[in-house]
């Protein structure tokens, strides 16, 4: 190095005529190499930062590409399965002229219709313990509601063989006993035929006839047959399921 020094200030004085030292030349030489090689290094440094950002743009819209698709996609997904669920809802409700129609059903009984002949099927306390006519229509009031619930969320009552108008619930409660559950709604075909109000609901326990509840839109009813018991808080908190009890040997 210290060579190539020597030569060059020999080449200096030769071209400039001006002295120079080889020492003092040896150090501006090597502060000008320096200064190019930091400058190429910068210059080096840049062009790879601009390239490692170039990359993470790329990688960047690659990333937010896929992003938007899966989402687009999971938004495509959320509408199939709520078109599925409308048509399943529609399928269900088929045939019905309006079933919320039925919430009118639910205002509260204003007028008995005293002609209703009681339900022979039904067989009163003889204990002398009944309940009063209030507290009987409030309590049939509260199955009722319970019922009508139970139908309109369509997942408990099925479609009656005789009719598909009249709906029917055939389950057991908690306690082992066995449910039969009959709702005639205004739909039917025997409507104005059967001496029946355009609502009815009817409640067997263990094969013995509990409840016959009638009644309309306008708040006329008649409560052909009522007996007390469990069964009354079994329905109103619905502690009730679909089948047979399982028997425990």
């Amino acid at each position: 190095m210290w060579d190539v020094v020597v030569e060059a200030s020999k080449y200096v004085v030769g071209v400039t005529g001006i002295p120079a030292e080889p020492l003092p030349l040896a150090i501006v030489f090597t502060g000008v190499a320096i200064a190019v090689r930091a400058f190429w290094a910068l210059r080096k440094s840049r062009k790879e930062f601009r390239r490692i950002a170039s990359e993470l743009k790329r990688s960047t819209d690659v990333i937010s590409g896929h992003m938007r698709t899966e989402f687009d996609g999971q938004v495509d997904k959320m509408n199939r399965l709520q078109a599925n669920v409308q048509r399943t809802l529609n399928r269900r409700f088929q045939g019905m002229d309006d079933k919320f129609e039925a919430l009118h059903a639910m205002l509260k009984p204003t007028e008995a219709v005293m002609s209703m002949a009681a339900d022979a099927e039904i067989t009163e306390d003889t204990n002398g313990d009944k309940e009063l006519p209030k507290t009987r229509l409030g309590l049939s009031e509260t199955v009722r509601s319970a019922v009508m619930e139970k139908w309109l969320q369509g997942m408990s009552f099925s479609p009656s063989a005789r009719d598909p108008n009249i709906y029917e619930f055939e389950g057991h409660s908690e306690a082992g006993s066995t449910y039969h559950i009959t709702l005639t709604t205004p739909y039917r075909a025997s409507l104005g035929q059967d001496g029946r109000l355009p609502f009815a609901l009817d409640i067997w326990v263990n094969g013995k006839k509990h409840l016959n509840f009638e009644w309309d839109s306008e708040g006329k009813y008649a409560l052909r047959g009522f007996k007390k018991g469990e069964w009354i808080e079994d329905v109103a908190e619905w502690r009730l399921r679909l089948g047979a009890a399982q028997q425990v040997a």
